[in-house]
């Protein structure tokens, strides 16, 4: 994804300048890190705890990920992770690699695009507005212009809409709980061509989730730690 590498460019200076507590200033060893975590392959996805433990100075080598094609296998590890650190300066290259792309894509990248809501939610979590308003943004499917990429046939703006239901939840702000009962209420009853509900399956399942993390704790709920 081309459109991250200056961007990550500006991440490393700007990092370099901000030494992050606790964390090794070596960039070998965090680049080492980076890699050791995002390249394989997990069961239940990316452990919460190793990845937030990353911190900000990872996250111009995870945006090298994200910039070199050869690295699509591990495109959505690397931006779960991103999403883990919940670092806000990580919002916009991620609505900017979101919306990036024009035409057809292939399947690796799509998986990757599709993960950009949730890693925003994972910021969100500290009250950062700017993704929760872009996420809270993406759940109307009639008025999203910003999406101009496909996948074969699939309903892209709808399932960026349910990708952004998910986001709002693992945020687990109340803000966001009201924007979820807000639209299950409004969905209530309607369906579409298919005859199926509008989404309401998707905004329960996120309500569930919220709950979880208000009792359990963010780690609890979003550390899966088996790996392949």
């Amino acid at each position: 994804m081309k459109s991250v590498s200056l961007i990550g460019f500006a991440l490393l200076l700007v990092l370099a300048l901000c030494p992050a507590k606790g964390l090794a200033q070596n960039s070998d060893d965090i680049k080492t890190q980076v890699n050791t975590l995002v390249r394989k392959h997990y069961m239940d996805g990316i452990p919460y705890e190793r990845a937030n433990a990353l911190g900000p100075l990872a996250l111009p080598f995870l945006f090298e990920i994200l910039d070199n094609s050869a690295d699509k296998l591990f495109w959505v590890n690397t931006i779960v992770t991103i999403g883990f650190i919940e670092d806000t300066s990580a919002v916009d290259p991620l609505i900017e690699m979101l919306e990036a792309p024009r035409g057809e894509v292939d399947s690796a990248t799509f998986r990757a695009l599709l993960s950009v809501p949730y890693a925003l939610g994972c910021i969100a979590a500290n009250g950062n507005a700017r993704s929760l308003e872009y996420l809270a943004g993406n759940l109307d499917v009639s008025s999203n212009q910003s999406i101009r990429w496909r996948f074969r046939n699939k309903p892209t703006t709808e399932l960026i809409a349910e990708q952004s239901v998910m986001g709002l939840a693992v945020s687990g702000r109340q803000e966001a709980r009201k924007l979820l009962r807000e639209l299950q209420i409004k969905t209530k009853g309607k369906m579409n061509l298919k005859g199926e509900a509008l989404g309401t399956a998707a905004i329960d399942q996120g309500l569930i989730i919220m709950d979880r993390i208000n009792a359990k704790g963010r780690a609890a709920v979003l550390n899966p730690h088996k790996e392949d």
